[in-house]
């Protein structure tokens, strides 16, 4: 792997042993499972001593001490306005470091000396969909494992496709026949009222189970692009027919089918009713995360993982949802006070890390500690390289919030629905859109 890419050209530099600090996101036990910025020390872990190795030979390399604080990020923002430069980096999440770009918080990374915008070790679309007027703010690269765990996907339950003698989704995946509707034909196939009492309850067997986030996931996963850009990088709200007609389908399947779980209907336990449906083998194909692989890595139930469905098969390529609170990417505040050395340091981070944490994280741990098979690897592989970034989603809550309510209401009128707030999120992108322009 070492020889796969050439290292950038950066010679070693001496910055006085300071302590590069960054925030970071906080750990929890349900999204964020690990710090992917910063270790202690080596404990036998694969993501761990890998991250850890990467900041040995950053910290010889330059004369640093590389310093992940996990706190609000409302504290890195406090400091930026108030001109502290007690923080050289942050990893805010996608929607967080969008915001911090409208508000005047954050270099303009392409501005930035020795950022190689175009090397492997940087999420392409990222830059290029994350954009306004060629500005981009925020970047996304190897050392954003956050990023890569909060894809949306489908797990799926292998002993239920073998039991009930189904086509593979693998096989679907490869061959271009990856659906929406190909996929509701293998749901309803395993769908039952198990305990016959004539009601679907969270007792029952079913073929999908989604909650409110499946009106993102689902619909990027459907091709969807709110915000299409002009040759000037300038983008606009287009909502199209194309979009509609599926949208109107999902919201009709969700609310009508009744091998479809939907976790809005069981209250509180919108998330757990449904990964208890799935750990027990009651669940066909489970929309989370990807950080679940982590989770579920003891059950002893056989499952699989893949990428959102297409639309269908006219489709070009598969689309993953990067969650927007949950992922991460890598921002420089404002009030750096060296460009060079901040760039020198991030673009290394971002290679050593493709040589060193992301193998360690896709290839070690989910690929072999936490999937079942090399099918699922491969779709990792598909799912990481499909990620995409939309501005209208970044910077209009309200597409965002209707999305969801129109899947848990059932709304029967998607056409008229979006049509009468079209006007309204232009308005709000064009807004964002000139704070972008002023800034110099």
């Amino acid at each position: 792997m070492e020889n796969a890419y050439p290292a950038p050209e950066l010679e070693a530099m001496n910055y006085g042993g300071i302590d590069y600090t960054g925030i970071v996101q906080k750990t929890d036990t349900q999204n964020v499972l690990f710090c992917e910025i910063d270790t202690e020390s080596m404990n036998g872990d694969t993501v761990n001593d890998a991250i850890f190795l990467r900041n040995s030979i950053l910290e010889e390399k330059y004369n640093i001490h590389i310093h992940a604080v996990e706190q609000d990020f409302r504290v890195f923002s406090s400091a930026v306005r108030a001109g502290d430069d007690a923080y050289q980096f942050s990893t805010p999440s996608v929607i967080t470091a969008f915001n911090w770009a409208v508000d005047g918080l954050t270099l303009n990374l392409t501005e930035i000396p020795h950022l190689q915008f175009d090397m492997p070790w940087w999420n392409q679309n990222a830059i290029t969909e994350g954009s306004i007027l060629n500005k981009s703010y925020f970047a996304v690269g190897a050392m954003n494992l956050l990023a890569y765990e909060a894809t949306g996907v489908l797990f799926f339950n292998k002993e239920l496709i073998k039991a009930y003698d189904l086509k593979s989704p693998y096989d679907m995946v490869l061959d271009g026949t990856w659906t929406f509707d190909n996929m509701m034909t293998l749901g309803r196939s395993i769908a039952g009222d198990v305990d016959g009492d004539g009601d679907y309850d969270e007792n029952d067997r079913y073929g999908i189970a989604l909650n409110s986030y499946g009106a993102l996931t689902f619909s990027y996963g459907a091709g969807a692009n709110f915000a299409p850009k002009n040759e000037q990088d300038i983008p606009s709200v287009i909502i199209t027919e194309n979009f509609i007609t599926f949208f109107q389908k999902f919201v009709s399947t969700v609310s009508e089918d009744t091998s479809v779980m939907y976790g809005e209907r069981f209250g509180d336990q919108r998330v757990t009713v449904m990964q208890s449906a799935f750990e027990e083998g009651r669940l066909l194909f489970y929309n989370e995360m990807l950080n679940r692989t982590t989770i579920l890595r003891n059950l002893d139930l056989d499952y699989g993982i893949l990428p959102m469905p297409k639309a269908d098969e006219f489709q070009n390529g598969y689309q993953v949802f990067t969650h927007q609170g949950n992922s991460s990417t890598m921002v420089l505040p404002v009030t750096s006070a060296d460009y060079d050395r901040d760039g020198r340091i991030m673009e290394d981070m971002a290679y050593y890390s493709l040589i060193n944490v992301r193998p360690a994280y896709v290839d070690t741990a989910i690929k072999t500690k936490y999937l079942r098979d090399e099918s699922s690897a491969q779709m990792v592989d598909i799912i990481i390289d499909s990620m995409h970034f939309d501005i209208s989603l970044l910077s209009n809550l309200a597409l965002v919030n209707d999305l969801r309510s129109y899947l848990t209401n059932g709304n029967e009128n998607i056409a008229s629905a979006f049509a009468s707030k079209a006007a309204q999120y232009e308005k709000a992108l064009q807004k964002t859109v000139e704070k972008i322009a002023e800034r110099e």
